[in-house]
């Protein structure tokens, strides 16, 4: 048999030789194609599932709670500036009664500086959906009902279908009133620290629930979550539902 060379080596049968190249010398041989089994196939697709199960929530949550963090901050940023706005024309309201006519007198302070899809009131349905939990998964105090079943809020949705609640002020922790923010409507189950945080305002200013007295710290092991929102605001992040344990609003933030 005529032994291939580099010329004839790819010409009409004799391709079925192909050289390998090692240092220098080239090796001939029969071509051989590689391939997978059934079973290799099937395992690699098990092992590339299991893996995807394991990240994908964790990877999900964290965009989830990157969102939120955008929105709370945003809506914080709209609510101090309308403030500030309406204080241009108008005297510091001061201490708003916490009653059916002050919550709708915290709502008008505010809604010509927002885009509103739906009004609510005080009275009206279709606003609020769900019950209110507290951080820790517990009924929300004395309020465990839809909002909406209160007239002492004042309810409306906005455009981007987040939700605002007014109510007047408490004397007891010397608020002049209070917002609270659904940042996700959709959600049939409003919880604090989560997807619903709360803005105050006193001393002629709004500000996240926990700057005052510094008690966004106890934001960590605080069970209702309401001074989580100045966490959110300060430090941009949620870690506080991640790693408590080892938060202390000072030294620690985060848990990396």
């Amino acid at each position: 048999m005529e032994k291939p060379t580099q010329t004839n080596l790819f010409k009409g049968e004799r391709n079925r030789y192909i050289p390998f190249l090692k240092k220098g010398i080239f090796i001939w041989g029969k071509t051989k194609k590689a391939a997978f089994t059934l079973a290799e196939v099937l395992i690699t697709l098990a092992i590339i599932g299991v893996v995807a199960a394991m990240t994908l929530p964790v990877l999900i949550n964290k965009y989830q709670e990157r969102v939120t963090i955008t929105k709370v901050k945003k809506m914080y940023s709209t609510l101090a500036n309308a403030y500030e706005l309406y204080k241009v024309e108008n005297s510091d309201p001061g201490m708003i009664p916490f009653n059916e006519e002050g919550a709708i007198q915290v709502a008008e302070i505010f809604k010509p500086y927002l885009k509103i899809a739906k009004d609510c009131g005080t009275r009206g349905t279709g606003c609020i959906k769900g019950t209110k939990l507290n951080k820790d998964g517990s009924l929300a105090g004395d309020e465990n009902n839809p909002y909406e079943q209160s007239y002492i809020y004042y309810v409306m949705t906005l455009n981007d279908g987040s939700q605002l609640v007014f109510r007047g002020g408490s004397e007891t922790a010397t608020l002049d009133f209070e917002i609270m923010y659904d940042a996700n409507s959709n959600n049939n189950i409003m919880q604090f620290a989560h997807d619903l945080f709360e803005f105050d305002g006193y001393d002629g200013k709004i500000a996240p629930n926990g700057i005052k007295d510094e008690k966004y710290k106890n934001c960590p092991s605080d069970v209702n979550g309401w001074t989580c929102t100045a966490w959110v605001v300060m430090f941009g992040n949620m870690d506080y539902l991640h790693c408590p344990e080892i938060l202390d609003g000072e030294t620690k933030t985060s848990c990396n």
